[in-house]
């Protein structure tokens, strides 16, 4: 029973401190051996990266669009 809780609580967004303090499992190590990570958590996981990645292509796409040509530098004489 150790295992499911210890994932669940970690999924539905508990800190793993305070899960180690309900559990009574005061190294990492065995806060870890209880703890499963499954193919939800690794999708769950890439979602910010996929969204982040969108929001920077986006930015690039829209300031590409919005650059004209390149100033040209007045000249100077003496």
């Amino acid at each position: 029973m150790r295992h499911p809780f210890k994932t669940y609580m970690r999924k539905s967004g508990v800190p793993e401190s305070v899960i180690m303090e309900i559990t009574g499992h005061s190294t990492r190590e065995m806060f870890d051996r209880y703890n499963t990570v499954d193919a939800e958590d690794a999708r769950r996981a890439v979602e910010p990266l996929q969204a982040y990645l969108a929001r920077v292509t986006q930015n690039v796409t829209q300031e590409g669009s919005q650059q004209s040509d390149p100033p040209t530098r007045a000249k100077v004489t003496g």
